[in-house]
């Protein structure tokens, strides 16, 4: 079974995702634009304006590339594996499903996401840097989150969603997590960015208690999903114009880690210890360090107020609680599956994201993991996120036998020198560059 633990869905249009608004609100939601099918500056690079090209996705991901300084033309090679035949960004009438199946994927958990088409409000994500005029966002939330339901409700038991949400009130969060579980999505809940702007404090506050309560209660795990769950929002005034760019991409990494050391420091999974955290598009390798960091720290005297209180040590909070959705593993990191955690490890296609493999996930698969022990790559592949997510396995099996990848496919590995060229992060080949490549804060 291969379940990707990382995948991004969106209505295929701003109109169809407005239709999904309270007529009351949709105007106000309409008013923040689409983000989901513009050149968006992420962290830092320009928007270079519309790009020519007579496919609509190749359009969009040439203009994103362009604006973060990949010389699109000495990259033509790359960009033409990119198209409007394998980017669904909503169901499709099955066609979604279909080409993942190509690609030896058998189920996905859907995040919201900017993608290469469809639509998408930013409202949803206002409270996340914001306390003011927040009414939005809850019309912007409802109307994503039941576009969800109905995105999932047409692969059952091969598909499920992860819904967004806002913690300004604490009684709508609440409320709304329990009507997503009653509705069948069981991929949890996106944690929105810890922020000053926010207004709200941080994760080891006790004012999050009925989130974690209502996320154990209901079964549903806490997502940290790089960008959504941690940006430099508070930070952006430190990004100059030339590094900007790189400075923010970077740091949205550990950012989105941050809430990790604020739960366990402050008691959160003492308090509920049937919660479960989810980091997905984070890479993995980091993982060990980080704990061999909060274990010898956990140690001094400067650890001393928290072992006063915790009822463990942070490594067996990581054991017990914290899984891991490999999005973009390289060859290293399933090497490292040891020592990162065998059991807490899922493997993640971030389809249809330009950084994902799509269309090559069956080399990207063997590259990655050919040749490793058997029992571990079922686990990575797909056992592990049967378990964190709640798939049908016995529907998944079915469908493994009908398309595979096979035990013998993943046998052996290939080299980089057998996958076309893609923006696969997996690869991390280097992309041509620009002559005036240019960013900015």
């Amino acid at each position: 079974m291969v379940v990707s633990a990382d995948a991004h869905a969106a209505p295929d249009t701003l109109d169809e995702f407005l239709s999904y608004v309270d007529p009351g609100h949709r105007q106000a939601v309409e008013a923040f634009g689409d983000l989901s099918s513009v050149a968006i500056p992420m962290f830092g690079g320009v928007d270079p304006g519309e790009i020519d090209d007579p496919d609509a996705v190749r359009a969009v991901a040439a203009r994103r590339l362009a604006g973060m300084g990949v010389d699109v033309v000495a990259a033509r090679e790359w960009l033409a594996n990119y198209s409007s035949e394998w980017v669904f960004p909503s169901d499709a009438g099955g066609r979604r499903m279909a080409y993942l199946e190509s690609q030896g994927i058998h189920a996905e958990v859907a995040f919201p996401g900017p993608v290469l088409a469809g639509g998408l409000s930013p409202a949803m994500y206002l409270g996340g840097h914001s306390d003011k005029n927040l009414d939005v966002v809850w019309p912007a939330l409802n109307a994503y989150n039941r576009w969800l339901s109905e995105f999932c409700a047409a692969a059952p038991g091969r598909r499920t969603g992860c819904i967004p949400i806002d913690l300004h009130d604490m009684d709508r969060a609440v409320a709304e997590i329990a009507w997503a579980r009653a509705s069948g999505l069981t991929g949890g809940v996106m944690l929105p960015a810890m922020s000053l702007r926010s207004g709200l404090p941080g994760y080891a506050d006790e004012y999050y208690d009925p989130f974690w309560s209502a996320c154990a209660e209901h079964g549903l795990v806490v997502n940290l999903h790089t960008g959504a769950s941690g940006t430099a929002t508070d930070a952006k005034q430190l990004y100059d114009e030339k590094h900007g760019g790189f400075l923010g991409l970077y740091e949205v990494f550990v950012f989105t880690r941050r809430p990790l050391w604020f739960m366990i420091l402050g008691g959160v999974f003492d308090r509920h210890p049937d919660l479960k955290v989810v980091v997905t598009e984070n890479g993995v390798q980091w993982l060990p360090a980080l704990i061999r960091d909060m274990e010898s720290f956990f140690d001094t005297h400067g650890g001393a107020p928290v072992r006063s209180y915790l009822k463990l040590r942070p490594a067996e909070y990581f054991d017990r609680h914290v899984f891991l959705g490999g999005s973009l593993m390289h060859r290293g990191e399933a090497e490292m599956r040891d020592e990162i955690g065998v059991d807490r490890l899922m493997w993640g296609a971030d389809y249809p994201h330009l950084e994902g493999a799509a269309p090559v996930h069956r080399l990207i698969l063997r590259q990655v993991f050919g040749g490793l022990p058997e029992e571990d790559i079922r686990r990575i592949l797909g056992r592990n996120a049967v378990g964190v997510f709640g798939f049908d396995e016995a529907l998944l099996q079915e469908v493994a036998d009908r398309v595979g990848p096979t035990v013998e496919d993943l046998a052996t590995t290939v080299t980089l020198d057998e996958i076309p060229k893609t923006f696969s992060w997996s690869l991390a080949r280097p992309v041509p560059l620009s002559s005036t490549s240019a960013t900015v804060s």
